[in-house]
């Protein structure tokens, strides 16, 4: 049997196959989840630099001071664009 880590998965799983779904079926659904909302935070990509980091800590709460705050970890939407602007731009 395969082992879940939130039962929120489970539940959801539970909620698209019906009630009548078996143990196995729900479990092996759950798991697919679980995978999947754990990729949608996991992060991959280039690590923020000086100036970047600098200027999401202006926009965020912590302003800057938090070094496990994840506007000095992972680029927010702004940094994003302004990546993709750069690269658009560049020659």
């Amino acid at each position: 049997m395969i082992q879940l880590h939130d039962p929120a998965c489970a539940d959801l799983a539970r909620h698209f196959l019906g009630a009548e779904a078996e143990a196995q079926t729900v479990a092996e659904l759950a798991s697919r989840i679980q995978s999947e909302i754990e990729s949608w935070f996991r992060y991959e990509g280039p690590g923020l630099s000086h100036d970047e980091k600098a200027a999401q800590g202006r926009r965020c709460s912590c302003r800057g001071f938090d070094d496990y705050c994840v506007c000095q970890n992972v680029p927010d939407a702004t940094t994003m664009a302004e990546r993709k602007e750069a690269t658009r731009c560049a020659p």
